[in-house]
């Protein structure tokens, strides 16, 4: 096989199985759309009967508001926690990545002083 087949087959294995989960995910959240939408019918219908029509309605319209608004929230309280390095091209990043790069280094380091400690405590 020459390499541009290997490198094709790996491709398209990879891709396909990236279809195949992003195919099952949106049909997963078809399904929670509509559950979503025969339990708001049941709940209204339920709380017709009790307290009329009107109120049913604003009742379930207040509780997907209050739904929305906590992950409104909870996005905005997490939004600059997606990531250590920051993606941007300012003073900060670089420091960053040199930061992440000399830890990564200095690990390499004291891995193999301790590998060579080990491995001397062997000879005697």
């Amino acid at each position: 096989m020459r390499a541009n087949d290997i490198a094709g087959s790996v491709v398209s294995a990879v891709l396909g199985r990236l279809i195949r989960r992003a195919t099952g995910a949106m049909l997963a959240l078809l399904f929670v759309f509509v559950a979503l939408g025969f339990f708001t019918a049941a709940a209204l219908f339920a709380l017709q009967v009790n307290l009329g029509l009107l109120y049913a309605e604003l009742i379930v319209g207040a509780v997907y508001t209050v739904l929305a608004g906590g992950i409104f929230v909870g996005l905005v309280a997490t939004r600059g926690r997606s990531s250590m390095v920051p993606t941007g091209s300012g003073i900060g990043s670089s420091a960053a990545r040199n930061a992440q790069i000399a830890m990564v280094i200095e690990a390499l380091m004291l891995g193999y002083m301790l590998a060579n400690k080990t491995g001397s405590r062997r000879d005697h």
